[in-house]
């Protein structure tokens, strides 16, 4: 699936430009790893929308909580694809790719072969933040451009400069996250899940967001405590 001209000429072409300033490249990396700069982002903006609406019942707010859903659900989709599709190395990893090493850092090539764990296809990040976005766009236009905007260059655009994912990576994961999450704001759906939802949120305010801000958390931190902890368990009960 990576070896394409599409895939290779964007590596490429980004990949010059890292042999140039280390001081950027440090930049790059610094942002890729900062959680802030990263999900944090993101979710500031959707809990900007919940609470601008004082309405606890509006249509907004469960616009929102659908755009979590999905934003979880998709990742599963892509979590699906990752374990049957073909393993494809990162970029970086990839030494048929004959990818620079970005000067000035010292990225792992082996810790980052699929991210060491998963096949590369599809980029889970363009899959969540991508899934978030398009339901922040849903709620209010202007905030949802600045999300598409803001994902695309701070989350997508340093992975791919960095050689952690092709470019149809991560036009696969978006696509993935916009899709579910139109999907799960279609009328006919919401009606499965919407009035549930309506009434947890109506007669448990207080622990319906509490749940929910943990819940984003996870997803701001693109889910690492509870990887850990499954990494951590699978270690575990497989020495015993």
């Amino acid at each position: 699936m990576w070896n394409n001209a599409f895939n290779l000429n964007i590596i490429m072409w980004f990949n010059q430009y890292s042999q140039r300033s280390a001081g950027f490249n440090h930049a790059v990396s610094y942002i890729e790893h900062a959680y802030a700069f990263k999900g944090m982002a993101v979710l500031s903006l959707l809990w900007y929308l919940w609470f601008k609406n004082s309405d606890m019942l509006s249509r907004k707010k469960s616009t929102l909580v659908a755009a979590i859903i999905a934003c979880i659900l998709s990742l599963f989709i892509t979590t699906l694809i990752n374990y049957v599709a073909p393993f494809q190395l990162t970029p970086i990893a990839n030494e048929s790719v004959h990818f620079q090493m970005p000067i000035g850092l010292n990225i792992d090539k082996n810790a980052n072969a699929g991210h060491g764990w998963l096949n590369s296809f599809p980029s889970h990040h363009a899959t969540m933040f991508y899934a978030l976005a398009t339901g922040i766009f849903f709620v209010s236009r202007r905030l949802g451009y600045l999300a598409f905007g803001y994902v695309t260059l701070f989350i997508i655009f340093p992975r791919i400069y960095l050689g952690l994912h092709y470019p149809t990576d991560v036009i696969a994961g978006a696509t993935i996250g916009a899709l579910t999450t139109t999907l799960i704001s279609q009328t006919s759906i919401r009606a499965a899940y919407e009035k549930p939802l309506t009434l947890l949120l109506k007669n448990y305010p207080a622990a319906f967001q509490t749940i929910l801000f943990v819940i984003t958390f996870e997803i701001a931190v693109v889910f690492y405590d509870a990887i850990s902890l499954v990494k951590g368990l699978a270690k575990f009960f497989s020495s015993n």
